[in-house]
């Protein structure tokens, strides 16, 4: 599927818009993360439905529970990370 990125400002102004192609909304949503890099806040759409909206601070909180709990967390769930 396609969706589209939608790089913003934190009170919502489009600064950019990127396609992706990805299977599913939480896919989409993982891949368009590394947006943040870039832009303070993002939006992504599958036409006229918004998937989700992330800004950097809710990522890089998302990603600091995951290193200390060792856990995967995903927008509507927490699991416990796979050995490797």
């Amino acid at each position: 599927m396609r969706y589209v990125v939608h790089a913003t400002d934190l009170s919502g102004v489009a600064l950019a818009a990127y396609e992706i192609e990805s299977g599913c909304d939480d896919d989409a949503t993982r891949r368009a993360e590394i947006f943040l890099e870039a832009h303070p806040s993002i939006e992504i759409w599958d036409g006229v439905r918004r998937v989700a909206r992330l800004t950097r601070a809710e990522a890089e909180i998302r990603q600091q529970l995951a290193e200390a709990h060792q856990v995967e967390v995903t927008d509507n769930e927490v699991k416990p990370r796979q050995k490797v």
